[in-house]
């Protein structure tokens, strides 16, 4: 059974063009533009994956997965970052705040989707 991921970008074609691609493989999709607008949607439909980019307007990922990570509904929800920030220290950082993937973009289609269907597999219980 395919589960829910929520998608966190804040350009609009990168969130619809990775909807696309992730429907396509049987997903049901959330999207959010903007960390802040992520965090309320995961903390209400509780998504069994969040794939999200870094640098956005407003709140970077990073806290956005530090809030995930305080709330005690989502702090085991996976999670993988999907940005061109791919910087060493950048890596280093969402590794050791939790993030189970790290991939560069712009990425091949099934990079994405080989992310998600491993971490979705290595998570069956959330």
């Amino acid at each position: 059974m395919k589960k829910s991921i929520l998608l966190v970008d804040d350009c609009r074609e990168n969130l619809e063009n990775y909807q696309e691609l992730l429907e396509l493989e049987g997903h049901t999709i959330l999207t959010a533009i903007d960390p802040k607008t992520a965090y309320s949607i995961s903390s209400n439909r509780l998504p069994a994956l969040i794939v999200s980019d870094i640098k956005m307007h407003g709140m970077t990922g990073f806290e956005l997965i530090r809030l995930i990570r305080l709330n005690n509904q989502t702090c085991h929800m996976p999670f993988i970052f999907h940005s061109a920030h791919a910087e060493p220290s950048m890596v280093k950082m969402a590794m050791q705040m939790g993030a189970l993937d790290f991939i560069v973009k712009p990425s091949c289609p099934s990079r994405l989707c080989n992310a998600v269907d491993r971490v979705l597999n290595q998570w069956p219980l959330y």
